[in-house]
């Protein structure tokens, strides 16, 4: 039988899970949630999202899957897996991760060894914006900023198969 967590009312969870919440953080390990919706710092291992997940805060997440990922603030994906796309709105370093498409409000995000479709840099205070791509990271579709003032810093195993729209890469 699947339990319901309300944790401090922000984070209704329809779950397996091990999770937590005290403080203004939640920490959720090995298990499946149906959906996730948080405030403040979360910490996910080995956590499987069926559903959406939208976070507004900091997100830690390591070994976790998501369908779908929305983040308002700041993240570190290390061995996350999103079926579908990953919107951000802040910083986020993505290592050893597999994502669909990756929309960016930012001035800059990092991918290390990461498979993505498109890279969609939008519109953030004018501000030139970066994505970093090392190891053998691999950009299935193409770069695009729509601020037109870009740059790609490209490792020299990293492939991409599309194009760079608005910006310049950079070796």
């Amino acid at each position: 039988m699947k339990k319901r967590y309300w944790l401090m009312g922000v984070v209704p969870m329809l779950a397996f899970s091990n999770c937590t919440e005290l403080y203004g953080q939640t920490n959720c390990s090995q298990g499946t949630l149906d959906h996730l919706n948080a405030n403040g710092m979360v910490s996910l291992t080995g956590t499987e999202v069926l559903g959406h997940a939208m976070v507004k805060g900091q997100l830690l997440a390591q070994g976790a899957s998501f369908k779908t990922l929305a983040i308002h603030g700041t993240a570190e994906l290390n061995d996350v897996n999103t079926s579908k796309d990953l919107t951000i709105k802040g910083f986020v370093v993505m290592k050893h991760t597999n994502v669909g498409n990756v929309h960016a409000t930012a001035n800059r995000i990092e991918l290390h060894d990461t498979n993505v479709g498109d890279i969609n840099m939008l519109k953030h205070d004018n501000e030139p914006q970066t994505v970093i791509l090392s190891g053998h990271t691999k950009v299935s579709g193409n770069i695009y900023f729509e601020q037109g003032n870009g740059r790609v810093v490209k490792g020299s195993n990293v492939s991409i198969h599309g194009k760079i729209i608005g910006g310049n890469q950079v070796n």
